[in-house]
């Protein structure tokens, strides 16, 4: 589960993970925007391009 999507989390240290998040979804990772992600490391490799 994505840190900004796990509510046990606080919210000032999802920081980066929201960034994440927001950076994917207008940069074609729709993944990224997910909660969770079902990836093996073939999918995995295709979301390290984000800055």
């Amino acid at each position: 589960m994505c840190a900004w999507a796990n509510k046990r989390i606080l919210p000032e240290l999802t920081h980066d993970a929201r960034s994440v998040r927001d950076w994917g979804e207008p940069h074609g990772h729709q993944a990224l925007a997910e909660p969770q992600i079902d990836a093996d490391e073939q999918v995995a490799a295709t979301l390290k391009g984000w800055p």
